[in-house]
Order: C-alpha cells, then sequence, then structure tokens
C-alpha cells in the first residue's frame, strides 16, 4: 500500500469499491423502504463524480433470492440512468471473456456490445443472498448481465471443485488481475481449499508484474470450525483482498503479516440488522492502482439512516432501583429521555446536510437499539407500548428495547467456573476453561427470547438428536416408525430449506426442500424397478435411503439429482405415472374397479395367464397405495405446519 499522492494519468486504474447493497431491504416499510435504492443512487452518483474506470461489488447487491419486480424495475432504472452513456471506457480486457464469464448468458463484457452505450462499468460477484439457485443456477444479477446493465464475474457451478480465473486488465502501464469468487457454502469451500481443489489461475506472461486483487463473499469472523474462510487460505500472491458479507465497515486496508497481503472490507451500505457492527459509519472506497502500488480513500456515505445502540444496565442507573414502587415509572423515564437524545441527535445532523445545500441528506428519522441489562431484579416491560410514543420519530419505534441479563449470567457462568463446573445456559455448552475473552464472545448474545446465533444452535441440537440415534441402516421400518424419526424427509434437505426460509425470506424454500426429498426418494425407487416385492421391504428401503443420503454433501448436484433427471420438472400426470409404477409390484389391473359406462361398452379382456402377481389382492395394493400417501402427506403437513 503506497501513501503517493496519485495524480490522475494514463496509467491511474481507479476502482469504487462497494458491497452489501441489499437492495429491497424492507421494501415494503412505509419508513425503510427506500433506504437502501438511495443509497444505492449515492454510491452511482459519487462513480460519476470521481470519474471511476469501473465500479467494483463484491456481493450482496440484492437481498433477496428472488427481488419484487418493482426492486428489479428501480435497480434497473437506477443502472440505466447513471451507467448508461457516451463517457469513453479507457482500460482494456486482455483476458478470454469466455473463461472470465463463464457460466452467464453472454460470456462478454458489457462495454464492448455494439448495441450498447456503456460510460460505466460494473463488475460484481454475487452474494448469499442473491446466489444461483434452480434446475438452471441462475441468480437475480443473471437477470442484470444478461440484460447488459452489468457484468457478472466469479460464478461457479462445479461442486467437485473451484477454478477461478481472473479478470485481465491494463491501463497503460498498469497491469490488475481481478479474481472473484462469488459466496459459497462455508463448509464446502473450506473443504475445497483443504483438499487442494480451489485453482487459482495466474497471467501466462510475466505473473509477478500483475496487480492481484481478489474479491470474496464469505465469513470472515470464525463461526464454527468450519463455517469462515480463514485468511491463510487465500494464496500469497494476492496484493488486496476487498472482503464482501461482513456489513462492519472496515474499510481501511489490514495487513495479514503471514501471507503478505493487505485485506479491506467495505461494510454494508444499508443496515439490515441492529448490531453494533452496522452502526459504524459507511463509506465506500476509492481504489487506486498504479503499477504495483495502490491506494484505498474513504468516501462517507450521506444517505445512510442514522443508527444509535447503547447498552444500559439498569443497576447502575441513578435513581432507579429494583424495589422501588415506582421503578417501572423511573425506568420510562429514564430511557424516554436517551431516545429523545438521540433523536435530536439526527435531526441536526439531517439539518446541517440541508444547509450545506447537497443533496445527499440523511433521514431524519434514526434507528435506535437499547440493549436492556435486567440484571439484579429488575423484570421486563411491554417493548410495543414503549414504543408507541416515537412512532413517525424513528424508523423502528417496535425494536427500540432489546431485553439481556448478561450480568446475571456471566457471574453465573463465573461462579461455576470457579467450583470446577461447566454450566449449560439456554442451550449453549460453557466450559470452564474459557478464557475471559472467550466467555466474553459466548455470554455477548444471550438475551431473554432468542437471537440468531441461539436458534442455529437450537436447530442444531435438535437434528443432532437424530443423527445421534442408535438406529442405523440394518434397522427396520418398523423400529424407524416406533422410535418416530422421519422415514423418508431428509436431515439435510430439511435444514437447508429452513436456513433459507430464515436467512433469505424464501417463502417457498421449505416446500422446496421437501419435493427435492421426496422426489429424490420416488427416483430412487424407480431405479430400483422391482427389486422390492412387499411393502415392507419398500419401507426399509427408503429408510436405508435416507439414512445413507443424509451423510452426503448436499449439494443440488448429487448423486440423485432429481432436477437432472427430469422427476422435478414433471406435470401431474407424469408423476402419478411414476407414483403407478411404483405401486405396480402391489397392485393388479384386473383387480381396479372400472367405472360402469365403461363396463358396458368394453369387450370382457381375455383371459390373463396365472402369475404370481395376479394372485395379489386388494389389501396390498392399498397397503402400496397408503404407503406412498404417507409420504406425501408427511411433507405436505410438514410444509403447512412451518
Amino acid at each position: 500500500m503506497s501513501n503517493l499522492s496519485f495524480n490522475s494519468d494514463s496509467n491511474l486504474l481507479r476502482i469504487l469499491v462497494a458491497t452489501d447493497n441489499h437492495l429491497g431491504f424492507m421494501e415494503k416499510d412505509g419508513v425503510r423502504g427506500r433506504d437502501s435504492f438511495k443509497t444505492f443512487e449515492e454510491i452511482l452518483a459519487i462513480a460519476l463524480k470521481q470519474k471511476v474506470d469501473f465500479l467494483l461489488l463484491a456481493g450482496d447487491l440484492y437481498h433477496e433470492a428472488r427481488p419484487t419486480t418493482t426492486c428489479l424495475h428501480e435497480s434497473i432504472r437506477l443502472m440505466r440512468k447513471y451507467c448508461m452513456g457516451s463517457n469513453p471506457v479507457s482500460f482494456q480486457i486482455l483476458s478470454d471473456p469466455n473463461k472470465t464469464f463463464a457460466n452467464t448468458a453472454f460470456p462478454t463484457t458489457n462495454y464492448i456490445d455494439p448495441n450498447l452505450n456503456v460510460g460505466l462499468p460494473i463488475f460484481t460477484i454475487h452474494g448469499n443472498h442473491d446466489d444461483p439457485n434452480g434446475p438452471e443456477g441462475t441468480c437475480a444479477v443473471d437477470l442484470l448481465h444478461s440484460s447488459g446493465l452489468v457484468n457478472l464475474f466469479g460464478k461457479s457451478v462445479s461442486i467437485e471443485n473451484l477454478e477461478v480465473t481472473p479478470i485481465l486488465f491494463r491501463k497503460g502501464t498498469t497491469s490488475v488481475a481481478l479474481y472473484g469468487m462469488g459466496a459459497q457454502r462455508e463448509e464446502r469451500l473450506h473443504r475445497l481449499f483443504e483438499s487442494n481443489s480451489v485453482f487459482m489461475q495466474r497471467p501466462s506472461e510475466d505473473p509477478d508484474d500483475w496487480f492481484s486483487l481478489i474479491c470474496v463473499h464469505q465469513n470472515r469472523a470464525k463461526h464454527g470450525p468450519t463455517s469462515y474462510l480463514p485468511e491463510h487460505f487465500i494464496p500469497n500472491f494476492f496484493d488486496l483482498v476487498i472482503w464482501g458479507h461482513e456489513h462492519e465497515c472496515r474499510l481501511n486496508p489490514e495487513w495479514n503479516s503471514s501471507q503478505s497481503f493487505f485485506v479491506s472490507q467495505p461494510g454494508s451500505s444499508v443496515a439490515t440488522s441492529l448490531s453494533d457492527g452496522e452502526a459504524v459509519a459507511k463509506a465506500v472506497g476509492l481504489l487506486e492502482i498504479k503499477d504495483k502500488e495502490f491506494k484505498m480513500s474513504k468516501i462517507p456515505l450521506k444517505t445512510v439512516r442514522p443508527m444509535f445502540i447503547e447498552d444500559i444496565l439498569l443497576e447502575e442507573c441513578p435513581g432507579v432501583k429494583a424495589t422501588d414502587p415506582c421503578v417501572n415509572e423511573k425506568i420510562d423515564n429514564f430511557l424516554s429521555k436517551r431516545v429523545e437524545e438521540f433523536i435530536s441527535k439526527a435531526i441536526d445532523a439531517s439539518l446541517l446536510s440541508r444547509q450545506s445545500s447537497t443533496s445527499d441528506v440523511p433521514p431524519s428519522e434514526p434507528l435506535i437499539r437499547l440493549k436492556i441489562d435486567l440484571s439484579g431484579g429488575f423484570n421486563p416491560f411491554s417493548i410495543v407500548r414503549f414504543g408507541q410514543k416515537f412512532v413517525g420519530r424513528v424508523a423502528n419505534p417496535r425494536e427500540i428495547i432489546s431485553f439481556n441479563r448478561k450480568r446475571d449470567r456471566a457471574v453465573a457462568i463465573k461462579d461455576a467456573r470457579e467450583r470446577g463446573l461447566c454450566m449449560q445456559t439456554n442451550g449453549l455448552l460453557f466450559d470452564e476453561e474459557a478464557s475471559d475473552q472467550e466467555l466474553s464472545t459466548q455470554t455477548h448474545g444471550l438475551q431473554v427470547g432468542l437471537e440468531s446465533g441461539d436458534v442455529t444452535d437450537k436447530v442444531r441440537a435438535i437434528l443432532d438428536r437424530y443423527k445421534d440415534n442408535h438406529l442405523d441402516a440394518a434397522s427396520t421400518a418398523t423400529e424407524v416408525s416406533n422410535s418416530g424419526l422421519m422415514t423418508c424427509l431428509n436431515l439435510q434437505d430439511l435444514s437447508l430449506g429452513l436456513k433459507q426460509f430464515v436467512d433469505k425470506e424464501d417463502s417457498s424454500a421449505i416446500d422446496a426442500a421437501v419435493k427435492r426429498s421426496t422426489d429424490r426418494t420416488l427416483m430412487h425407487l424407480r431405479t430400483l424397478g422391482r427389486g422390492c416385492s412387499t411393502e415392507e421391504e419398500t419401507r426399509n428401503e427408503i429408510w436405508r435411503f435416507m439414512l445413507a443420503h443424509s451423510h452426503q454433501e448436499d449439494d443440488d448436484h448429487s448423486l440423485y439429482n432429481c432436477e437432472q433427471l427430469g422427476i422435478m420438472s414433471m406435470n401431474a400426470a407424469a408423476k402419478d405415472k411414476v407414483i403407478r409404477e411404483l405401486l405396480d409390484p402391489y397392485s393388479d389391473d384386473s383387480d381396479q374397479e372400472q367405472p360402469k359406462a365403461e363396463k358396458e361398452n368394453v369387450s370382457p379382456p381375455p383371459p390373463k395367464k396365472a402369475t404370481r402377481a395376479s394372485g395379489r389382492t386388494r389389501a396390498a395394493t392399498r397397503k402400496g397405495e397408503k404407503l406412498l400417501r404417507n409420504v406425501q402427506l408427511t411433507a405436505l403437513v410438514f410444509t403447512r405446519s412451518q
């Protein structure tokens, strides 16, 4: 990194860096619905004002995998307004677009398309919110790429390995190799790196003379043994890493001494949660590269809604006692005063911006979060009633207050540690050998109620009850049924569907997970043909298949990929045919009851040759039909219960 003052010349490549724009976040909210679009428009305006060569985004352009038509329309409108024009593009791309823009409908950059007039190119990877999905592996950003508004790179479809090919830019004497890794499942990416299955292609000529830059969209903080991307996994030939996904703004490049590269974390442009990291002032970065040196300049964003977060321990508040008969009134007055102070700060900031005659003015209704520690005998009160006083003056009146008992729990855990015990609190296990820093981390998120981390751990614990069950492939279907375990629906599918339902607000995720699990089982039974002659054997086979598949990597390209085999796209009639074929071992066509009208017009069939199948009874038919209906009914009940 250089502190030199770069003068604008023909050898200087200027890039505006941003990430996690989350367009469409809370778009139906009357107060906050336009926040993401206003700030994104500010970013585009900054790009034009700074006369950058291109805009680089590190994922999560959209908040949802399936944006609404309103969200798509607004984003397209902004890009056409700011990105289309006659501004000359002064850099060259030397790499093969068929490799760098692979897995897209148009493997080329938009600014060289003779049918388009692009003045501000946008290069972006996809994030975990707008990641590819469905049989074709398309995402919302694919629509923008196909329409010529952005250039999507870093998209991979292989699950066996990850090959990253750089876009090679050249401007004068400056050569830049831009790499991109779209969001991957953390565990899968961790496994690929550990198995040396990630291949970073380098320029064929003088690779060390290129400034190497990579965009990633993964967890930077360690959420579990494999639920993050360790920085030492990234090869040391890189000069700079642009880290998306993390919302806290840490734009100033941080030196990694072990890998000898810098890491810059731009953070999100809109707050999607009321957390301390989101409260840090948001900004975008102006990256200037000349030969092998670079400089990152911070440009604050002015249209971001102000956020104020404060931790309050009621025990330490003056004049507030838990035994006071008027304690609730005093707490209400104290907290209301704090909220009024934050509102005044937000209004002053908005007025100051208006006086400077700028068009970029922050909203006057702030986001406020007071984290109330009830330790010491205090009781919670109505959050909704408290927030009603600030409707129209605060952007989140129903979420101003959150409760916790950190002090009480920290004391209890410390006491358990001193007694040489382990303590399990709210479903989480705390070790007596944990350091003070680890203890602080463990107790940080615990509140009255559940936070996202608690929910994740509790769901994992529930699923582990199934995984740790003594039943195995040798168990019979009757034993499985008596144990209360699911015999068809796959736990991996259901947990992934639940995660997408919560994280991405995908209302069809659970239904799709159930459908994927049942269709995969149907496909497996179909491949067996008539290998199972009785209902019990079929039930046992379903159990064995589910158990075997539950330990496989949950990929869309697994052995029984229903999308590729075609069963997912079957219409109702085709799927009924598959069901009838599966039920055939238990059925006898001669026993099926024909409508009376048909019996009168149809001549009696010739006598059948005696076979073992013709001797089966209607009872066996009903058993087979009941088995399959139970599978379908289980899926229906589970879906509607969510």
